[in-house]
């Protein structure tokens, strides 16, 4: 997705308490932030979850929309949140497994509901073959390191313009942020026109990449089990 370096740089770390260890204690009423911190995650990552519902089940971005609400509101119950184990994957994963199984429930409902002559119901044990499966779920992937790396992106630029180095975020926004399609500007190129050297655009350049590095693993260990699911995830991010 970003081009650059799956390393995150520097020696591990001790794992930071993640969203999973909150939504894992979901269940326990005296545990409030658990909903707090997968609401949070969930409406970070909106729009592919809505997508992947839209290409699983061939509907209409209406109904991709309503699906995803109502698939949030399910998934915040406690008896979905304690169902939840990092030991069987990653958040994103689970995600997926989750979006597959409403919707093949969603549609035995409708199936209930619409008989055509005689009501026909979808056997409980059936798995009727979603739509473009192994597409959809490539697709997921990609949304999902979309959002990720907006969400990394905006976040590099507030912590440079709160630090006084907007000047930095410049540097970086004409090189890496220009217009899909158009030609990048070249080191000398952004340094004439910002009336500094080729010098101090790598510098810059190789300061705001090491932060992105830094805030995307930091928004990656929000919902990983732990530090090698991260990592994991990380060159996932990095490969697509």
């Amino acid at each position: 997705m970003t081009g650059q370096d799956a390393s995150t740089g520097g020696p591990d770390r001790e794992f930071p308490v993640t969203s999973w260890t909150e939504v894992r204690a979901a269940a326990d009423p005296g545990n409030p932030r658990s909903r707090e911190f997968l609401s949070r995650l969930c409406q970070r990552y909106w729009r592919p979850i809505c997508e992947y519902f839209r290409s699983l089940g061939r509907l209409s971005p209406d109904e991709a929309k309503d699906l995803t609400q109502d698939f949030f509101a399910r998934l915040l119950e406690k008896e979905h949140l304690a169902r939840m184990d990092p030991g069987r994957g990653s958040f994103r994963g689970f995600l997926k497994r989750s979006i597959q199984n409403y919707l093949l429930d969603w549609r035995r409902r409708e199936a209930a509901r619409r008989p055509t002559g005689e009501a026909r119901l979808v056997p409980l044990g059936a798995s009727p073959e979603l739509a473009g499966e192994d597409e959809a779920s490539d697709a997921f992937d990609r949304d999902w390191a979309r959002a990720l790396l907006e969400a990394a992106l905006a976040e590099l630029e507030a912590r440079l313009k709160s630090s006084g180095l907007a000047h930095y975020h410049e540097v970086f926004r004409l090189h890496s942020l220009h217009e899909e399609g158009g030609e990048r500007p070249s080191y000398r190129q952004i340094a004439h026109r910002l009336g500094t050297s080729e010098a101090v655009v790598r510098k810059r350049l190789a300061r705001c990449r090491r932060e992105l590095r830094e805030i995307v693993m930091k928004l990656i260990q929000e919902y990983a089990a732990d530090a090698e699911e991260a990592r994991a995830e990380f060159e996932r991010f990095a490969g697509l």
